[in-house]
């Protein structure tokens, strides 16, 4: 299903620079370096199965990566790092288990990490972390739509489909409203391109919405001008606003460019 591909085939290619850090082995139990090098080998058997087959779920090594990230950055571990590491601990958490489907958890991981009292100290992981809500709700909203079969009835999209899809976008958007001048550009890409996904995930939602074309084209025209409403403007300008965020010869930019053709 689209709505599955373009998700998939995107995260892969965001991922791999995102959470680079510094790391130092904390006792002799815990060595956090090794735990970045399992965050890495998890992302790279990722990037190698979703190329293959885009839409795919999560799958069978990098998931175990990811569990094993989730699993020994649990918080009596974190408790043991450094202070100035734990912001981002707590972020490689989240990601790995919204990447798992675990999306109760990734939501909690994140606020407990936005909760630590030096998180304004890393830029990099506090903007990762306040966006974990919205890629939680995304996630949700994705699920809900592949149960339905890929279509949804004009009451349900109003009831909840319209309202979320729009907190997702405006949370996304406000993450990088007024960010850290020390944010790397990569992470304030990342961002970008997560909420272009989103609301392309949205494009597809409404246009499954009510019965199968040429029925119910009044249904979907209003599901828009619902959009148009909570975003400003017309949601393909909002897309075509996303990918203008990035610069043209980017790879990032070009395979934005070339899912949206497919």
């Amino acid at each position: 299903m689209r709505i599955a591909s373009r998700r998939q085939t995107l995260l892969v290619i965001l991922f791999a620079g995102v959470f680079l850090a510094g790391c130092q082995t904390v006792r002799r139990t815990f060595d956090y370096r090794e735990v970045h090098d399992e965050w890495n080998q998890a992302v790279a058997a990722d990037n190698m199965e979703s190329l293959k087959t885009p839409g795919s779920l999560t799958p069978g090594d990098a998931a175990r990566g990811y569990e094993n990230v989730a699993a020994k950055l649990d918080d009596q571990h974190i408790s043991q790092l450094d202070d100035r590491l734990k912001p981002n601990a707590y972020a490689l958490r989240a990601m790995a288990q919204w990447r798992l489907g675990r999306l109760h958890e990734a939501r909690e991981t994140a606020l407990k990490g936005l909760n630590l009292p030096n998180v304004a100290d890393s830029p990099r992981d506090r903007l990762v972390l306040k966006i974990v809500p919205a890629l939680v709700i995304d996630a949700e909203l994705v699920a809900k739509f592949q149960a339905a079969g890929g279509n949804v009835t004009e009451a349900e999209y109003n009831a909840v489909y319209s309202r979320d899809f729009g907190t997702a976008a405006r949370m996304l958007k406000e993450a990088v409203a007024n960010v850290d001048p020390a944010t790397p550009d990569s992470i304030i890409a990342f961002v970008h391109a997560q909420r272009w996904r989103v609301l392309q995930n949205w494009k597809i939602v409404i246009s499954r919405t009510g019965e199968p074309p040429p029925r119910d084209a009044e249904v979907r025209a209003r599901a828009r001008a619902a959009a148009r409403s909570l975003l400003g403007q017309e949601l393909n300008e909002e897309i075509s606003g996303e990918e203008r965020l990035l610069p043209a010869e980017s790879n990032l930019r070009k395979a934005m460019e070339s899912m949206a053709a497919k």
